[in-house]
């Protein structure tokens, strides 16, 4: 008959922030929770050595330091919809989230308001706006021209109901296409605002355009 004899050794195991993990009054094997970093460390005698990675997520703000995190741990940046690990101690994107439109500048149409608008408006004026499912840096786009040269059109994007983007200002008289990456987050009103220098005169736009490298959903015309 083989007789077994199991020892089980007790060690504390130690919950707190990682900066207030002792390094003092421990024992060989005795384990720390970093609730900051959601991260679990072993104490191999003389310093913490980690024996998990972090998954965290939240807002791209709130990443920390890749070097306070062990090899590939894990971020899902929320308002951007991306996923980032660290690699050899930086945050690299690995991934877009794939319930989520993957907005990676570029060319192609995924969403559109194309229709001719005019104002006499000296102040600026929402004109066109759109609702984005996810965020990320998005190309917008859009035609300006006004009917009288000494008279400028200006047009300029909005975020939300606030200015963002470049102020744009023309007097030609045929249209003329402004582009801007710009970064939004899920859920944000891509809007479009414009005006007249002199309001016996007309600005004119049209194409308002957000642009992808790829179409990664059916088109939408807004309007």
């Amino acid at each position: 008959m083989i007789t077994s004899n199991t020892i089980i050794v007790q060690r504390q195991v130690i919950s707190t922030t990682y900066a207030s993990l002792p390094t003092s009054g421990l024992t060989l094997g005795d384990l720390g929770y970093a609730t900051d970093r959601q991260v679990l460390y072993r104490w191999n005698g003389s310093s913490w050595d980690a024996i998990t990675i972090s998954s965290r997520h939240g807002a791209k703000a709130a990443i920390g330091t890749a070097s306070d995190y062990p090899e590939s741990s894990l971020y899902q940046a929320d308002d951007e919809g991306l996923l980032y690990m660290v690699v050899t101690g930086a945050w690299v994107q690995i991934v877009f989230m794939p319930s989520l439109p993957l907005w990676l500048v570029g060319s192609a149409i995924a969403m559109a308001a194309n229709t001719e608008r005019v104002t006499n408006s000296t102040s600026l004026v929402k004109v066109k706006e759109i609702q984005i499912a996810s965020g990320g840096t998005i190309r917008t786009s859009f035609d300006l021209k006004t009917d009288y040269a000494t008279h400028a059109a200006t047009g300029r994007i909005y975020k939300n109901g606030v200015a963002f983007g470049t102020t744009r200002s023309t007097g030609s008289l045929t249209y003329v296409t402004y582009t801007e990456g710009l970064a939004f987050a899920t859920g944000d009103l891509v809007q479009l605002y414009y005006a007249i220098e002199n309001a016996t005169h007309n600005a004119y736009t049209r194409n308002f355009r957000l642009l992808a490298d790829r179409l990664h959903l059916h088109q939408v015309n807004t309007d």
